[in-house]
């Protein structure tokens, strides 16, 4: 019996493989493909936490109103919002869930408002 690599052949790990991904626009451009949510959760997980990226998270929550964008967002993201950004970050997830702010978060973003409030 003779065996022949075929480089041809679909690398599955390549296709799940965020770096193909320049932005999460292109992430959500798969939005009706049954492996959407690993590729958006790995392409979140590999994203830097920076301005940059809270930046390019906001525009997206815009468009989509994606429980783990907003999950991530405020977790991982929190320290490079401002009050504004913040607060309507809040409110959207407020009108748009129905699923309370986990009790971690809610304590966060309490603590953080009121801490600038006694600083003005």
């Amino acid at each position: 019996m003779r065996f022949v690599y075929n480089d041809t052949l679909p690398n599955i790990e390549e296709d799940l493989n965020t770096n193909k991904f320049s932005s999460l626009e292109e992430v959500f451009e798969t939005i009706g493909e049954d492996d959407f949510y690993d590729k958006l959760s790995a392409f979140l997980d590999e994203m830097p936490r920076n301005r940059k990226s809270t930046e390019e998270i906001l525009k997206e929550i815009k468009h989509w109103d994606n429980y783990e964008l907003y999950m991530t967002l405020l977790t991982y993201f929190i320290d490079f919002l401002t009050d504004s950004e913040l607060s309507e970050v809040i409110d959207d997830y407020k009108r748009i869930f129905c699923i309370p702010l986990p009790n971690s978060i809610e304590k966060d973003i309490s603590d953080r408002l009121n801490n600038n409030n006694e600083n003005y």
